[in-house]
């Protein structure tokens, strides 16, 4: 892209997310440090002031006065993934789906849509998300999640009723909410719990009551959802463990699809039409299910440990058949 679109796109970011360090703004535009801060200097040309936080926690913002006059559009690309994701998020059974559509209208409502590109009309066409939805219940889950999203806003722990289906009984939690996120077409929260003192995760759907306490709470500036889910196969953590795997045609080519994790190395057996697949992977439970999805396809080379649970689970399964 040019200069003057580069600065734009930069423009768009920075009012959207408030702050980005110079990095994260090179990472979207796909530049390097010294053109971001290239168009930081034209904009600045231009009369529209950005601001420079240095250290750690620091980065390019906007005034908070600032404003906008620009007459945006979107082009078909962008208009398009913001359909698709509309119309997976409600067929997935999203919790605010209401709202999200009432957001979604409101937004195409009001942007610039170029019509030279599309013609006289938008494209007709249909999209479907395959998915199991979450299952509402007297819209409760809706309502704790509009709890947590006002306690995270505000830092303010909240008291849960929670059922632990690892002790198969309701408990007494207050949690620190740190952030929410979807797994599978459920919601999660992830916070401090102050009876095991550690991090822990909730599915939202399984807190029986909820109540904002007085008690705020402070965010740990060094926290991240991305590094604390890292090298998670799914959404459970224990003992990171070095998994190898052989795994043959057709499954090594639906492996090699998917970033399962970073650290992912695949490593082609030309011969036999299979991969090698290696990575260091935390959450042993649902390793061990993703590995029996693929049937006789794959061989478990690392970890013997591994290899002998797997070996234990298909015996109790031949003797329920």
């Amino acid at each position: 892209m040019s200069k003057i679109s580069n600065a734009m796109i930069m423009l768009i970011l920075l009012r959207a997310k408030r702050q980005m360090k110079i990095d994260e703004i090179a990472t979207s535009l796909e530049v390097n440090r010294r053109m971001v801060q290239t168009y930081k200097d034209e904009l600045m040309k231009a009369g529209i002031i950005i601001e420079s936080k240095p250290g750690r926690y620091g980065g390019y913002s906007l005034p908070k006065t600032y404003d906008s006059l620009l007459n945006l559009s979107l082009n078909p690309d962008e208009v398009m993934a913001l359909e698709m994701a509309y119309k997976q998020l409600e067929e997935s059974g999203f919790v605010y789906t209401k709202e999200l559509s009432a957001a979604y209208h409101k937004v195409m409502a009001s942007i610039q849509i170029d019509r030279h590109q599309y013609g006289d009309f938008l494209p007709d066409y249909q999209f479907v998300s395959k998915s199991s939805p979450a299952a509402l219940i007297d819209n409760q889950e809706r309502e704790h999640c509009k709890k947590i999203h006002a306690a995270l806003i505000q830092k303010k722990k909240i008291h849960v009723n929670y059922y632990s289906l690892l002790n198969d009984e309701h408990q007494e939690r207050t949690v620190s909410p740190y952030a929410l996120y979807e797994y599978r077409n459920s919601l999660y929260l992830t916070g401090f719990c102050q009876l095991r003192q550690e991090i822990r995760d909730f599915k939202i759907s399984r807190i029986k009551s909820l109540t904002i306490t007085d008690d705020f709470f402070v965010l740990p500036k060094d926290f991240s959802l991305k590094d604390y889910m890292n090298n998670c196969l799914g959404i459970f953590k224990d003992t990171t463990q070095k998994v190898v795997l052989k795994i043959s045609h057709p499954m090594s080519q639906i492996i090699r699809e998917k970033i399962w994790s970073d650290n992912q190395v695949i490593t082609d057996i030309p011969d036999e039409k299979a991969i090698l697949f290696e990575a260091n992977l935390q959450g042993e439970i649902e390793i061990i299910s993703w590995i029996l999805s693929m049937g006789s396809d794959v061989e478990v080379m690392e970890p013997t440990d591994l290899k002998i649970k797997i070996r234990e689970k298909l015996e109790k399964m031949i003797k329920n058949f």
